[in-house]
């Protein structure tokens, strides 16, 4: 699965995501990420990859679209019970603002 959302509803999606995979990412997690975040660019080929926590460890990556476009891409491997669930997941965050 690559999907592709606003930076602003990443952890919101990260978050979700983790409790459809049965993991987690707490606020040092998302720190991580964030700063991991920084220095990708998906059209150069620069990934950060992190793994959800928990029993299930479940790896992600994300990546920048491009400077300045506050579009962040999420890419991991889902088995085919959770990628429909987590693409409707993505869609939401596509069309919506999450507030916290």
């Amino acid at each position: 699965m690559e999907v592709s959302l606003f930076e602003g509803n990443l952890q919101p999606f990260l978050t979700a995501l983790g409790w459809l995979v049965g993991g987690r990412l707490d606020a040092d997690d998302f720190e991580a990420v964030s700063w991991g975040l920084r220095d990708t660019d998906r059209e150069e080929g620069r990934w950060f990859s992190y793994d959800f926590g928990g029993e299930v460890r479940t790896p992600f990556a994300v990546a920048l679209d491009e400077a300045g476009a506050s579009i962040v891409w999420v890419r991991a491997e889902l088995s085919a019970e959770f990628a429909p669930r987590a693409q409707l997941l993505a869609d939401f965050c596509w069309h919506f603002h999450w507030r916290g």
